[in-house]
């Protein structure tokens, strides 16, 4: 189920939220993420499919929330309006072959920790659609 708005953190959770975007026929691609009033991402990531761009946006909020010092003593919830990668970080023998290396980078990572993902629709995930936008350069 998506979520239809933006929600209040509970106690002792950070959020991040990501997207991927592609343009010129997946030949330039982009990810953003952002984690409110603690840090942000937008890059450049190459061609490739959106689901692609979807899955490394999803793995360097990961990493952006493992780099902040408040990693320490939070849990992460990560929001995406991309179902598709969602659903594969979830259950690995849903992804193709083609990704189930990235998948799988992400998979080994969140055993460590108890990460929560939540789809939400894009109106919700605006400004890190922005971001991603503005990676692709």
């Amino acid at each position: 189920m998506e979520q239809e708005r933006w929600s209040p953190l509970p106690p002792g959770f950070i959020k991040i939220n990501v997207d991927g975007a592609t343009m010129n026929s997946w030949g330039k691609g982009g990810i953003g993420g952002l984690s409110r009033y603690l840090a942000s991402i937008s890059k450049a990531v190459g061609q490739g499919p959106p689901v692609l761009a979807e899955l490394l946006a999803i793995k360097q909020g990961i990493s952006m929330f493992f780099d902040l010092e408040v990693n320490k003593k939070n849990r992460l919830i990560v929001e995406s309006d991309c179902k598709t990668a969602l659903d594969w970080v979830k259950d690995p023998l849903l992804c193709p072959g083609p990704f189930l290396d990235l998948v799988g980078d992400i998979v080994s990572v969140i055993r460590e920790r108890v990460i929560v993902f939540c789809c939400v629709k894009r109106s919700v995930n605006a400004k890190a659609d922005e971001l991603a936008k503005q990676g692709i350069g």
